[in-house]
């Protein structure tokens, strides 16, 4: 039982950490020792954010961005289901579940995300369509 909330949590990260890590540390913007994780243990999460806000504006507006930027994939993704229910569409929503569930677990990080993010973003694309025309 214990595991499987464990289990549940990194696949709960895997689909919603916005990564912006990996982004500021391919624009070396973030520090190469101490980061988020160590200053959230040793300070707590409500100090962390006060902290990052202050001192470190860009890391905190590029997660807020990119969450909203992950939001709204998953956002026009959902907004396909209505229309899109075939055998193939079926097949690619087990296959996001597929790699969710094995994604899973306590080594689970956004990166573990990039398998299923191709066909999230084919969802997504026909949300915005079904979106921007809602007769079909």
């Amino acid at each position: 039982f214990t595991y499987a909330i464990i289990h549940f949590k990194g696949m709960f990260r895997t689909l919603f950490d916005p990564g912006a890590i990996d982004l500021l540390k391919l624009l070396n913007a973030y520090p190469k020792r101490g980061g988020l994780l160590g200053q959230i243990s040793d300070h707590g999460l409500v100090k962390t954010l006060v902290y990052l806000l202050t001192e470190r504006p860009f890391v905190f507006w590029a997660h807020i961005f990119m969450g909203i930027l992950l939001l709204f994939y998953y956002l026009f993704a959902f907004l396909s289901f209505k229309t899109v229910i075939r055998l193939p569409a079926l097949l690619l929503l087990t296959t996001i579940c597929y790699f969710t569930i094995l994604s899973g677990g306590p080594h689970s990080l956004n990166r573990f995300r990039h398998p299923i993010m191709p066909i999230i973003a084919v969802f997504a694309g026909i949300g915005v369509t079904r979106l921007l025309s809602p007769s079909k």
